[in-house]
């Protein structure tokens, strides 16, 4: 049973009944938040935006901040009580032969892929009822590494720059590289990639780069991101659904909680037909 298409339906039917009762009252903040929230968690952005630019009613300081992201801004501000992530979308960011680099890599590599693992309190495990992607890591992308850090460094730079009111530490010039697959039945739970402990207690932002066969042979792999309070380390239910696209970076501070939904229909649940990224993060400097 797909219950992904289940769950798209009823929340097409929820939109359609807030949408009429939002059209009839415009003025009532509850229908508004309900209307905005829904779509937010189907990944219509565009309608998001629509509504909180063009509301009647009085946006509370949450929708503010979201607002101001999809402005280009980072509006937060210690008041706030759940915050949205402040991430940042490139589109198209590399050229065909970067991407024509990063498929020979998965080629060439196509039998070292395993297992990716999860990591806790300094451990790593293989654990694929949290996350059951395929990876390889730094040591197989060879002489590709230092194409890879160079054609990232200006979009960090954007991005830390943009972040300036969210006060990421200084990032050093190297990078922890993966590239990951997800094929049919294959996710990652909700999770953090910043660790209290070891290497991973000093990831700051995390990079998600998107390459796959087009037309798209898969459905599913979206990215969640947890509204969170970053001082308590904690997140709510409230997302925000990120559709994917080929040849699209997505960057995000690496203690913010966000989940890669399941993916289906893989016509011949290949590595080449799958949910390809190239993944990885800036680490704090010193």
């Amino acid at each position: 049973m797909d219950y992904s298409s289940i769950t798209q339906v009823f929340e097409a039917r929820e939109i359609s009944f807030l949408r009429q009762k939002y059209e009839g009252d415009e003025g009532d903040s509850h229908i508004f938040y309900r209307l905005v929230e829904a779509y937010r968690k189907q990944g219509d952005l565009k309608q998001v935006k629509d509504l909180l630019k063009n509301n009647k009613v009085d946006l509370g300081s949450h929708h503010r901040s979201l607002l101001s992201l999809f402005e280009g801004e980072c509006f937060l501000g210690k008041e706030f009580n759940f915050s949205p992530v402040p991430y940042r979308v490139f589109h198209n960011p590399f050229s065909n032969s970067f991407q024509e680099d990063l498929w020979a890599v998965v080629n060439q590599c196509k039998n070292e892929f395993k297992s990716a693992r999860v990591y806790s309190n300094d451990k790593s495990r293989v654990d694929k009822t949290v996350r059951s992607s395929l990876a390889i890591y730094d040591k197989h992308l060879g002489e590709l590494k230092d194409k890879i850090h160079a054609e990232l460094k200006s979009y960090f730079k954007q991005y830390t720059q943009w972040l300036n009111a969210f006060q990421i530490a200084p990032l050093n010039d190297d990078l922890e590289l993966e590239v990951n697959v997800y094929t049919e039945g294959r996710g990652f739970k909700r999770h953090r990639d910043k660790g209290e402990v070891g290497a991973g207690a000093t990831r700051e932002v995390t990079f998600v780069y998107y390459f796959f066969m087009e037309p798209q042979k898969f459905k599913g792999g979206d990215l969640l991101l947890f509204d969170y309070k970053r001082d308590k380390q904690e997140c709510n239910d409230n997302f925000l659904r990120l559709r994917i696209e080929n040849n699209m970076l997505v960057l995000f501070p690496s203690d913010c909680y966000h989940q890669v939904t399941e993916i289906s229909t893989v016509a011949n649940n290949s590595l080449v037909e799958g949910r390809c990224t190239l993944n990885g993060w800036a680490h704090r400097r010193g």
